[in-house]
């Protein structure tokens, strides 16, 4: 009379099980990773997008300051007599759009403009008027706010304990 045994599994069917699990892990850690990147780089790709918009928007206020000291050059007008009209016409000269904020004033002799987009990239501008007409770029910075532009997006959601 024989007995019946159970399924006998031997080392090849074990490491099988084992090397199969581990690639099963792998897996989801290879697909998980994969989709940080992922996330990871799309929000870079919007920081990067709203800081050259910011860039764009602030050489496009240099073509309109210089539009604006041309005019004060062909009206005749000296340093002074630029500035007023610098000021007058401020709201040509400091851009708004594509979803940027910017804040604008003259004192003195320098036109300091800030621009802010929607995500926090802020671009701020310090613009000298010289006694010829022409203008010198004094600062020229491109920083990120903190806390601007975020949702309240969830770094953790798993549980503190």
């Amino acid at each position: 009379m024989k007995r019946s045994r159970g399924v006998r599994i031997g080392p090849i069917s074990l490491f099988t099980l084992v090397a199969v699990l581990a690639l099963a892990v792998l897996a989801v850690l290879v697909y998980s990773t994969a989709r940080a990147m992922t996330t990871l780089s799309e929000r870079q790709a919007e920081m990067n997008t709203e800081a050259y918009l910011a860039e764009s928007i602030g050489q496009e206020m240099l073509s309109n300051l210089d539009a604006v000291l041309a005019d004060a050059s062909d009206d005749g007008l000296d340093k002074q007599g630029a500035i007023k009209l610098v000021t007058n016409r401020l709201s040509e000269i400091a851009l708004e759009g594509y979803g940027v904020k910017s804040q604008a004033s003259v004192d003195g002799d320098a036109l300091t403009v800030s621009y802010l987009t929607t995500s926090g990239r802020k671009l701020d501008v310090v613009i000298g008027i010289n006694d010829d007409l022409s203008y010198s770029v004094r600062k020229w910075k491109t920083t990120a706010e903190m806390g601007v532009g975020s949702e309240g997006e969830t770094l953790w959601s798993g549980s503190s304990n």
